[in-house]
């Protein structure tokens, strides 16, 4: 299981989530996507 911040610097959780579907190596890893208000 990858778990994964919606929000992170550079580049969001849906990017890496479709980068790790696209690949055959790691596309039927389970991801679980959380995520917290930005503190400011």
């Amino acid at each position: 299981m990858i778990p994964l911040d919606v929000i992170m610097q550079g580049m969001s959780g849906y990017e890496i989530y479709r980068e790790l579907k696209a690949d055959t190596r790691t596309r039927h890893i389970p991801v679980i996507f959380i995520t917290a208000p930005e503190s400011q």
